[in-house]
């Protein structure tokens, strides 16, 4: 193997809050932003360097009745820009938004509590490529729709 090696920046910004109200505490509002850039000496840019992006999420939480507790719902909107400043040999990558859809509650069943959560990850069954993908280059997608269930069983203590 033969390997070249150059000076580089790799610089970015991370920024985010996170908010609960006090006049209304059962809501939950979240943002976040990523950037990252790396660039050579020569004014070629570094490979492999991810999208910006920008993920959201408002949700609403409370006790639903004596029967229902801690019940919430969570909607996530997260979106990846185009990464069009790739390296030479590096194909660009398309934007792409992404809804995920989250709620569930604990369930007393004879002093017993059971909790319950269901949740879809790319609610619209987006065809996307992540940038850093190792299955980019072969033009296989990421995973669409994603359905999951869980029912969890506290015992003891």
């Amino acid at each position: 193997f033969a390997y070249l090696q150059e000076d580089a920046r790799l610089y970015g910004l991370e920024a985010g809050f996170h908010l609960h109200p006090a006049a209304i505490p059962w809501v939950h509002l979240a943002s976040s932003y990523n950037l990252v850039r790396g660039e050579q000496d020569n004014g070629n840019n570094l490979p492999l360097i991810p999208a910006q992006t920008w993920n959201n999420e408002i949700g609403v939480h409370g006790d639903v009745s004596p029967t229902l507790q801690d019940g919430f719902i969570r909607l996530t909107i997260d979106r990846a820009f185009a990464q069009n400043q790739t390296a030479p040999f590096e194909a660009d990558t398309d934007a792409y938004t992404l809804i995920g859809l989250r709620l569930g509650t604990t369930v007393y069943w004879q002093n017993q509590p059971l909790e319950w959560q269901v949740s879809v990850t790319n609610l619209l069954d987006e065809t996307y490529f992540h940038h850093l993908s190792t299955l980019r280059p072969l033009q296989v997608a990421n995973p669409g729709r994603n359905v999951v269930t869980t029912l969890r069983i506290p015992f003891g203590g």
